[in-house]
């Protein structure tokens, strides 16, 4: 990469990409699209010294994180006060949670937009990682942050994404990463009832955490 590439990316404050995978590469979507963001995209584009970079916005057509194994977690931003990602699944290797985590003594504002727990296709009916872990792990960690939404389009692609964008919280797990354009929460949403019901139970807490932290600014 040239310097004055990497001069210019360092001096950038606002960064908001969307990445079309399925739509456009063919047949060899998920191959190219797992090399561009494992081999290029984190290595060559965001982790050259972004010093000033404070809000970050970063869409996905096609599913990323758990496959491809996108290393999230190497990325530190210093002055990040805005994070939000669409399509990127917090995978088993808790890459996703730690990136999140790299920011907290600067990060105010998550939103995550069709962002699901990954839940491995296996015969045990048990959840291995659920919300209600990773909700109690942003609250404790990410003493800066005021403002934090979890929502859910229709489907993986880009094409529902003007159209569905649900007031309500919806905190989702996927067992496929092959399917695209099911409703997140329906066929492929491995979580059962007493599994939501606690989720929905341990974001109460944080959600007024986050309420009393505005009240005092």
């Amino acid at each position: 990469m040239k310097p004055e590439f990497t001069q210019f990316l360092s001096s950038m404050e606002e960064l908001s990409l969307s990445f079309l995978g399925i739509h456009v590469l063919g047949n060899l979507s998920d191959v190219v699209y797992g090399v561009f963001w494992t081999a290029l995209f984190i290595p060559r584009f965001l982790m050259p010294g972004q010093s000033q970079l404070a809000s970050l916005s970063l869409t996905s057509d096609m599913p990323i994180g758990q496959d491809p194994p996108v290393q999230f977690d190497t990325l530190r931003f210093p002055a990040l006060r805005s994070l939000s990602l669409n399509g990127v699944v917090f995978d088993n290797e808790e890459r996703l949670d730690r990136f999140v985590m790299n920011h907290h003594a600067t990060l105010a504002t998550l939103e995550l937009n069709s962002c699901p727990i990954y839940f491995p296709d296996t015969v045990t009916l048990d959840v291995p990682r659920r919300w209600s872990n990773l909700l109690q792990r942003f609250e404790a960690g990410l003493q800066q942050l005021v403002q934090f939404r979890v929502l859910l389009r229709s489907g993986w692609g880009l094409d529902n994404l003007e159209v569905f964008e649900p007031a309500e919280t919806r905190l989702t797990y996927v067992s496929s990463l092959s399917g695209f354009g099911y409703p997140r929460g329906g066929w492929g949403d491995p979580a059962d009832d007493a599994v939501r019901a606690e989720d929905a139970a341990s974001l109460e807490r944080p959600l007024d955490v986050l309420h009393r932290r505005r009240l005092s600014l």
